[in-house]
């Protein structure tokens, strides 16, 4: 299968989840697309325990996939900006010093563990040691 055919069947999948969602179940949609994705899973792991179909595949295929990769530099920009167009301003300025206590918490929770945690400590607090925080100038390696 190529990936536009795997594109195509998970968008298919995703619009007649919508559909049933919508006509039959009635739940918030981020709810029911959740669900509908874990039976449809539930399913295919099923299937392929019966001997139906071949999954193998399809996991190798996922395994590839670097989700952090793809995340922070595909979907990010996409799933910020559609969070943002769903933020409602009066309910924002109603919960005004909330939001500013814990985004300065928050900022200053990321710059103290970023510059002043030894790098060894780091990826225990993030999952992951790939990212790099050091500024742009200190990236750069002595090449020989």
């Amino acid at each position: 299968m190529t990936l536009f055919q795997i594109i195509a069947i998970v968008l298919t999948l995703a619009a007649v989840g919508a559909y049933i969602n919508h006509r039959f179940v009635k739940l918030p949609s981020t709810i029911w697309h959740m669900v509908f994705a874990l039976a449809i899973s539930f399913v295919l792991i099923l299937l392929s325990e019966i001997g139906l179909i071949n999954i193998k595949d399809a996991a190798s295929f996922v395994r590839q996939i670097d989700f952090s990769e793809v995340v922070l530099h595909g979907m990010l920009s996409v799933l910020l900006f559609s969070g943002a167009l769903h933020i409602n301003l009066s309910d924002l300025r109603s919960a005004k010093l909330p939001v500013m206590v814990l985004a300065t918490f928050g900022v200053g929770y990321w710059g103290i563990c970023t510059r002043r945690i030894p790098s060894y400590v780091r990826p225990y607090l993030y999952g992951s040691g790939r990212i790099d925080y050091r500024e742009p100038w200190q990236r750069t390696r002595n090449v020989r």
